[in-house]
């Protein structure tokens, strides 16, 4: 029996702080994008999780125009 191996890269899911940190951006203007519904966030309980392709997706729109 063969086992699966998932790399942490594909699973990667970022806290608000972490996700502010990867975009290079404040923790209230990452609240911002949330409320504006520019990035969404998942729920784990009461904390909310952004998964990094997520935000790679909306910082390609943002630089297209879209």
């Amino acid at each position: 029996m063969s086992e699966r191996k998932v790399t942490i890269e594909k699973l990667k899911w970022l806290t608000t702080k972490e996700a502010a940190e990867y975009l290079r951006i404040t923790i209230g203007s990452m609240k911002n994008l949330v409320y504006r519904d520019k990035v969404r966030p998942r729920k784990l309980g009461r904390l909310n999780r952004f998964k990094r392709d997520d935000l790679d997706r909306m910082l390609e729109a943002s630089i297209k125009g879209g």
